[in-house]
């Protein structure tokens, strides 16, 4: 593991700790500050969660989440791009839809139907208003479009907002482990000089691409924090990057 690259997801982690301590200036309430603080939120703790990974050498799994935060990038630029508020409506009022689906899925099983009446008895779950405004949320798209909020795939937001590289690299190598698919299987079982090595042990594959990666994704989703609440972070966020680029280019040398 690069101690360089370790070092410098830290300090990005350090520079927005402060915010975490003293909350940030949030000003006059709108759709862009509230959806860009749930992308940052979750963004931290992910890119902690790598991190931690990372230091037990669990790389497959930290690039796992590394491919979560690049969708979740990938959602924030999408959305930035234009019709921003119309956008976040969308991706709000989308909840109502898959709390409906998730309903339907959980009242077909005997189990989870009782459970799940249960716990709506105690948190007032209105199961008539889900479905009611799904139903009229539905109606914002065509057959075929409510398979995402956005009525388009992760491919195609993807190519909306230029990221189609990284959709073909890390995202589909990362699908590779969150799928489980056969591209992931060396690594964890390998024949070694006519010997089984079963990879359940700490070894630092993909680890420094997760280290990369989660940097890159995270800083992109605080620049739009900064942005957005004007933060003033423009320097260090600047000199970050460019030290990342640095490290990055002394790898490959």
């Amino acid at each position: 593991m690069s101690k360089e690259l370790y070092k410098l997801n830290k300090e990005l982690i350090e520079l927005v700790n402060k915010y975490s301590e003293t909350g940030l200036p949030i000003g006059q309430w709108s759709p862009s500050k509230s959806f860009i603080l749930f992308t940052f939120a979750k963004s931290y703790k992910t890119l902690n969660s790598v991190l931690i990974l990372c230091e037990r050498g669990n790389g497959q799994d930290a690039f796992i989440l590394v491919r979560s935060l690049f969708e979740l990038m990938l959602i924030t630029k999408y959305i930035f791009k234009e019709d921003t508020d119309e956008r976040i409506r969308l991706f709000n009022e989308y909840d109502w839809i898959l709390r409906d689906r998730m309903l339907r899925g959980a009242l077909k099983n005997d189990a989870t139907s009782n459970m799940l009446i249960i716990k709506a008895d105690e948190n007032r779950i209105d199961f008539k208003e889900i479905k009611a405004r799904a139903k009229a949320h539905r109606k914002t798209y065509t057959e075929g479009d409510a398979d995402t909020w956005s009525k388009k795939s992760v491919w195609q937001m993807a190519k909306d907002v230029k990221s189609e590289d990284l959709y073909n690299s890390l995202y589909t190598l990362g699908s590779q482990l969150v799928h489980s698919g056969s591209r992931s299987a060396t690594e964890y079982f390998k024949i070694i000089n006519g010997e089984v090595d079963l990879q359940t042990y700490a070894n630092y594959s993909y680890v420094n691409e997760s280290l990369i990666g989660g940097f890159e994704f995270f800083l992109q989703i605080v620049k739009d924090l900064n942005k957005i609440l004007e933060l003033n972070l423009e320097n260090e966020l600047n000199n970050l990057e460019q030290r990342m680029v640095s490290i990055v280019e002394s790898l490959n040398n």
